[in-house]
């Protein structure tokens, strides 16, 4: 539950391209792709751009919450591409969440980036963590804009807040930097790992992390050191757009294969190293075959079989 919107991407050639995008839109897309019925809530206008991401949808098959298209417009992210690949982002929002009818019908939820922050979505999102069910599963991946926050200290008091509501945290070292600045991450990981596991009472079982091009990290609270995995490297980079949603994905992807989602805790907290290294290994391929693609592309299953 959360964004989408059409991102307007300047190439480093001065050539200009609209798709469409948005954390949450791309890892719904990237689940369905992978084989997963996911059902999306969102906020789009019913103007042209509006159409673009409900026929992106459908064409990847999600299920769409009725009144997702009620936005005054559709939310557009200007993305700038440098010659490296890498992409900046400036937007122009417009966010509200729909009702959502039996949202504790749906085994897994995935929330993340600004639409978990900004009202009045975030508010209702708040609502719905307090009254999940039992087995319920929820993921967060903060996904930081530092062009949306105007203050970091409140940005940084919502994000822990929302931390110890979930129980899946993906998170990236740009996102660390921006919140702690000069804090190690295994002191951020320990932080909002800390805590919760003696008390059994809720808070994040995972926390993933990011590094680009070193790789990525998987902490818990039962291993004595994080897992780790070096970049997949599935081609030439073409950019980094959609790149961690598509690592979210795949993530998710991977927990489902372990049947780790939808069961509460107990599934999480049973994985062992060799699962969690399979799901880890997973989430970094599919996010490798994203980056040899321009903009954000959605792997398909056979794809990563390859």
């Amino acid at each position: 539950m959360g964004e989408a919107l059409i991102d307007v991407i300047h190439q480093p050639t001065g050539e200009v391209e609209e798709r469409v995008g948005g954390s949450i839109f791309n890892v719904a897309r990237g689940l369905a792709r992978l084989d997963l019925d996911t059902t999306l809530a969102s906020w789009w206008g019913p103007d042209d751009r509006g159409k673009l991401l409900q026929a992106a949808a459908e064409a990847a098959g999600l299920q769409i919450i009725p009144e997702t298209d009620r936005a005054a417009q559709t939310s557009i992210a200007r993305a700038e591409v440098d010659p490296t690949g890498h992409a900046t982002y400036e937007f122009r929002l417009s966010w509200d969440l729909p009702d959502i009818p039996d949202a504790d019908g749906y085994t897994h939820w995935h929330i993340g980036s600004f639409s978990a922050l900004i009202p009045d979505g975030a508010a209702k999102i708040r609502e719905l963590l307090d009254r999940r069910g039992p087995k319920v599963t929820v993921s967060y991946d903060p996904n930081v804009r530092p062009s949306l926050v105007h203050d970091l200290d409140q940005t940084r008091t919502q994000i822990e807040d929302l931390v110890k509501r979930v129980d899946i945290i993906k998170t990236s070292d740009e996102d660390l930097d921006f919140l702690y600045p000069g804090v190690h991450r295994g002191e951020v990981a320990k932080q909002w790992l800390g805590g919760y596991w003696e008390l059994r009472t809720g808070g994040p079982q995972l926390f993933v992390l990011t590094r680009g091009g070193q790789g990525a990290e998987l902490y818990t609270p039962w291993l004595p050191a994080p897992l780790h995995v070096e970049p997949h490297a599935a081609g030439p980079m073409a950019d980094t757009v959609g790149a961690g949603d598509s690592f979210m994905a795949g993530l998710l992807a991977g927990l489902a294969d372990n049947h780790a989602i939808g069961l509460g805790r107990v599934a999480l907290n049973s994985l062992d190293q060799e699962e969690l290294g399979y799901i880890l290994d997973l989430a970094n391929r599919t996010a490798g075959i994203t980056v040899t693609h321009l903009g954000s592309y959605s792997p398909r299953r056979a794809e990563l079989e390859n």
